[in-house]
């Protein structure tokens, strides 16, 4: 699976259940699946550091290079570099517990 990033939080996906289900422990975690209208999957995740932070990803068609390049509407190209949170995602997500 490659992670894409979204700029909306999904419908469906109460950002308060998600929050809520994540353990008082640092480190604790929780993610949640939803496939949407057009057959698109959506996960969101919420892993606990000093407070609770939540992502989103869905399994886009980007590459696993750190790097993502943007064509902006003038036709020029933005090279973006891929935060390190997606990445640490990426090599850690079997140790996630999903929920349907």
């Amino acid at each position: 699976m490659q992670v894409a990033k979204r700029r909306y939080w999904p419908r469906g996906m109460p950002s308060t259940d998600i929050v809520g289900q994540v353990e008082a422990l640092r480190g604790s975690h929780f993610t949640m699946k939803k496939t949407t209208d057009d057959g698109n999957t959506i996960f969101a995740c919420a892993y606990r550091d000093l407070k609770v932070k939540a992502f989103i990803s869905s399994c886009g068609t980007t590459s696993l290079v750190g790097y993502k390049n943007i064509v902006e509407p003038n036709g020029s190209v933005t090279g973006i570099k891929r935060p390190q949170i997606v990445s640490e995602y990426e090599e850690h997500k079997e140790l996630c517990r999903h929920s349907e």
